[in-house]
């Protein structure tokens, strides 16, 4: 729906240009796209808490966080919980002031705080997709020094490669977001980078996270799948 929404909308601007734009068709594609985009980071959230709360705790100790570990990265987790909700909040908002000023009195008011929102949700999002492949790289390291590396594998083979294609898309869409900030003619509907950057990454990390047994080898470890199969025998 969202990229039906994006192409539509896309056209309309090639045909009417900045100033006469379809505003609801533009605000109805930003939030689908903010919507979307925030149930694939908060998924990737969920499975990495999924696999610590499961798997970490227990099979992976963290020699380089100390005592305190547990305390410290169940805290990290929850902060990203957080961020990635305010993050997706403000890019909603940024996107529908950015479609009423203009069509408003204040335009150039409404439209520079508009991009201002949309640029703290989109760096925003770089962030979290930047700590969510150190948590990952993190959690590798660390099994790597217990001699465990095999219980981070299903993070390596899901979470890893998701999050590793989807800083794709968040920094073209900051940087496009930074543009528009500076450049006002030039928006961030720019479409000669918008699908490749932009949708492709988005549909890949969908198809990784949809793969057979991703969440379940997460949650339950490489050997769960087996392990529940002889309990229920």
């Amino acid at each position: 729906m969202a990229l039906g929404l994006r192409a539509a909308w896309a056209a309309d601007l090639s045909a009417h240009g900045i100033e006469h734009f379809s505003i609801p068709l533009y605000i109805a594609a930003s939030v689908s796209f903010a919507a979307g985009f925030f149930i694939v980071l908060a998924q990737l959230l969920l499975l990495l808490q999924a696999w610590y709360s499961s798997v970490g705790k227990t099979d992976v100790p963290m020699p380089l966080l100390g005592s305190e570990s547990e305390w410290r990265v169940a805290g990290l987790l929850r902060i990203l919980s957080v961020g990635v909700t305010v993050f997706s909040i403000l890019g909603v908002i940024g996107g529908v002031q950015y479609g009423e000023a203009s069509a408003g009195s204040q335009q150039q008011q409404q439209l520079d705080n508009a991009d201002v929102l949309r640029s703290a949700s989109a760096w925003g999002f770089v962030a979290v997709d930047a700590v969510i492949l150190a948590c990952t790289l993190f959690f590798t390291a660390n099994a790597h020094m217990s001699g465990k590396l095999a219980v981070v594998a299903p993070l390596l083979k899901t979470v890893l490669p998701a999050a590793a294609v989807l800083l794709i898309r968040v920094v073209y869409s900051a940087v496009m977001v930074d543009l528009a900030l500076n450049d006002p003619q030039n928006p961030i509907a720019s479409d000669q980078g918008f699908y490749p950057l932009s949708i492709l990454p988005e549909i890949v990390a969908v198809a990784i996270l949809c793969a057979p047994s991703a969440v379940h080898n997460i949650v339950y470890g490489q050997g769960g799948k087996e392990e529940q199969g002889q309990a229920m025998a």
